[in-house]
């Protein structure tokens, strides 16, 4: 079984919804699916119960979604438990 890019595929469906709302021409040409050549961590965001529930979790990807950088110091600092996100509120 092959693997398509689930954020190409994410391009398609937010594509069609925009044609079927009128947002985009009818002629214009649909976004291409491409395989996933492998699989990458990401952040995905659930809400259950009423709490907002973070996981990494990986999905495949073709080289065009595929980023790779550096993390800036203060997202080391939040994977490393030193910096909580969020909003602070002085008196």
């Amino acid at each position: 079984m092959e693997l398509q890019c689930l954020p190409c595929i994410s391009r398609l469906r937010d594509f069609q919804n925009k044609q079927e709302l009128n947002q985009i021409p009818q002629d214009v040409e649909e976004p291409e699916v491409a395989s996933a050549v492998t699989l990458v961590p990401t952040w995905q965001q659930q809400v259950i119960g009423g709490q907002i529930v973070m996981a990494c979790v990986t999905v495949p990807a073709c080289m065009e979604h595929i980023e790779v950088r550096q993390p800036t110091a203060e997202e080391r600092a939040v994977q490393g438990g030193r910096l909580l996100q969020g909003r602070v509120d002085l008196p």
